[in-house]
């Protein structure tokens, strides 16, 4: 039985995945910095693994790491390290924003 037949059984809500908007697949925009050259990979997506649907727990956590990351405009020299005192969910040392306090780089 695999894991999404084994979450209907548990009664968990099927959501379809807003990550690949129910496709499976993900677009991976890579950049290189010197050359300025794109590449755009498909890959299956790191949400659904590949299902196209989650669970509305797997939902909630998606929201929750999308909420954790700093949007600001500009966030160079304005960010602060935190050794993993805090009690922002960042289990690894990281580094929040001090116009908004979230989260800019993790590591």
């Amino acid at each position: 039985m695999n894991e999404t037949n084994e979450t209907k059984l548990k009664g968990n809500e099927m959501i379809k995945c807003p990550t690949c908007n129910g496709t499976g697949k993900q677009i991976l925009r890579c950049v290189d910095y010197q050359t300025k050259v794109e590449e755009l990979t498909e890959i299956t997506c790191v949400a659904c693994n590949g299902d196209g649907e989650i669970t509305d727990e797997q939902l909630a956590e998606i929201e929750w790491y999308k909420n954790m990351w700093c949007k600001c405009d500009s966030v160079l020299g304005s960010d602060f390290y935190d050794n993993d005192e805090c009690d922002c969910g960042v289990s690894k040392h990281h580094y929040h924003c001090l116009n908004c306090g979230k989260v800019t780089q993790i590591g």
